[in-house]
């Protein structure tokens, strides 16, 4: 399978609800689907077909009608359940954030404890296909590049990125004291971390044949043999 499709089936971009479509499945049963859905799964499909069109036209030029069609509703439908454009992007953003929220603490908890473990948790979320596909990747940097003139979207994110790095700042911390390594800080560590698996992931948005999310698993590795050469 390739990995352009592997995206489009992990993440949810090709269903109503946000979930896959199986193949051969019939337009009559997607359509009727699409119209008998409980309000929570109409509006992640709205939230998924906004996506989709910002990663198709960019931020600018997506609109509720955009966003409508690639649903396969009337716009009225999106109308009922969000009252503007800037509502949808506003719970669009919410969901990215929370999606990728959801995924590192649910490692974070599985790693029980075990820094060696939680830097694998905190570092891997990137790499998830479901969050970080090459579709909602699009979607986060366009918010991304609207956050200045929108307060709003910088606002949404920001206690959550407090709270990720706190917790990449620990996870650093424990094996600083395991390794007894020396000459930098877990806050130095986790700056220097977080800001490597953002750059990996701008370079897998702006050149995904030259920097493809196995070659990025790559650098991250060699990343964090460099820092903690005893663990990894």
């Amino acid at each position: 399978m390739s990995e352009a499709l592997a995206d489009n089936m992990e993440d949810g971009g090709s269903s109503a609800a946000g979930q896959p479509v199986q193949a051969g499945a019939s337009r009559k049963t997607e359509a009727k689907r699409r119209r008998h859905l409980p309000k929570a799964a109409r509006r992640l499909q709205l939230i998924n077909s906004t996506v989709d069109s910002i990663a198709r036209r960019g931020f600018s030029d997506t609109t509720l009608s955009h966003v409508a069609k690639s649903a396969g509703l009337s716009q009225g439908i999106v109308n009922l359940h969000f009252d503007n454009k800037e509502t949808l992007f506003v719970e669009t953003l919410k969901h990215l954030r929370d999606e990728f929220r959801n995924g590192w603490l649910k490692r974070l908890q599985e790693a029980d404890g075990d820094p060696v473990l939680e830097i694998r948790a905190l570092a891997g979320v990137f790499f998830d296909r479901r969050i970080g596909s090459k579709r909602k990747l699009a979607g986060w940097f366009a918010f991304v590049g609207e956050a200045k003139s929108r307060p709003i979207y910088r606002q949404i994110c920001e206690a959550y990125d407090t709270e990720y790095f706190d917790a990449m700042v620990n996870a650093c911390q424990g094996l600083i004291d395991q390794g007894g390594y020396e000459g930098f800080t877990a806050k130095e560590a986790a700056g220097a971390l977080e800001a490597m698996l953002e750059g990996l992931w701008l370079s897998m948005h702006l050149a995904p044949t030259e920097m493809d999310r196995d070659k990025a698993k790559s650098v991250r590795d060699v990343f964090l043999k460099q820092f903690f050469s005893k663990h990894f």
